[in-house]
């Protein structure tokens, strides 16, 4: 499937008008793109309980079902053009871009059960015994949710809907990484989550924040000051058994998660009266 996806954005336009050709774009992603992501999603769920084997082949299916995801979830709609928001973290070359499905998907995108899902996926894997090929579906699964959080465009005109994506959710992921107190993080992931951060106060806006009920606004701002925290523990310490490090080592993951952080800082610190959570 990801080779399929890799042909068909490299295939050929010869022969195809720009008219012409944004139409049968346009065409294949109001339908036969959505039939894919939701096969994906639907093999994605049958595997994931295979995923606990210590099978190659098992970890290399759910890898490759993940990454024909994530080629969705990055994908340039017809509907993104020319106002795409696109930017590249240089640490490993992660993109983010908006994600602008078109109205045919607002079903299944506002669906609760999307968001959910892939936070159960993460759930888990965190379960399963640490190693790395582990910790790399759970970044994937990260970027994944990552793109999630960049839902732009005709889709979130309608403010109730936008605010019950937003709400839902930041209740996930406050559900997944603040409650379990036991939960432990690595570096890269800390990288992954001020990504999701970042992307979820850029798109939806401190209003948006300011819109949530005050329990989870506050524990939203929570858990931005526990990985705030957490980073600036993981990034001084030279403790061969800190638990974060080690697995991934590139100097710049820090700084590109702590410049990540700060910007969702500033946002909120500019825009949300503080005095509400007295």
């Amino acid at each position: 499937m990801t080779i399929f996806l890799r042909a068909l954005i490299a295939s050929n336009e010869a022969g195809l008008t720009v008219e012409q050709r944004h139409s049968v774009k346009r065409d294949f992603e109001e339908n036969e793109l959505k039939t894919v992501f939701e096969l994906l999603l639907n093999k994605l769920q049958s595997n994931l309980s295979s995923i606990s084997n210590s099978s190659s082949s098992d970890h290399s299916l759910f890898s490759s079902i993940l990454a024909a995801i994530e080629k969705i979830l990055l994908w340039n709609f017809s509907s993104s053009f020319p106002n795409a928001r696109r930017h590249m973290e240089s640490s490993n070359n992660v993109e983010t871009i908006d994600w602008r499905p078109p109205v045919s998907w607002k079903q299944l995108v506002f669906d609760q059960q999307l968001v959910e899902f892939f936070f159960h996926i993460y759930g888990t894997l965190k379960s399963l015994n640490e190693t790395k090929i582990i910790l790399q579906r759970r970044c994937q699964i990260l970027r994944c949710l990552s793109q999630l959080a960049c839902l732009n465009g005709s889709l979130v005109s309608d403010e109730q809907c936008r605010l019950r994506y937003l709400t839902t959710f930041s209740h996930y992921f406050v559900q997944t990484f603040l409650i379990n107190s036991t939960l432990t993080i690595h570096l890269i992931e800390c990288f992954d989550l001020s990504n999701i951060i970042s992307n979820l106060i850029t798109l939806f806006t401190v209003k948006g924040f300011c819109s949530m009920n005050n329990d989870l606004c506050n524990s939203f701002l929570q858990l931005m000051s526990q990985i705030t925290v957490l980073l600036c523990r993981t990034t001084t310490t030279t403790s061969s058994n800190n638990q974060l490090d080690k697995i991934i080592e590139d100097p710049t993951i820090g700084k590109d998660t702590f410049d990540r952080l700060l910007q969702a800082w500033s946002r909120l610190l500019y825009g949300i009266d503080f005095g509400r959570f007295a």
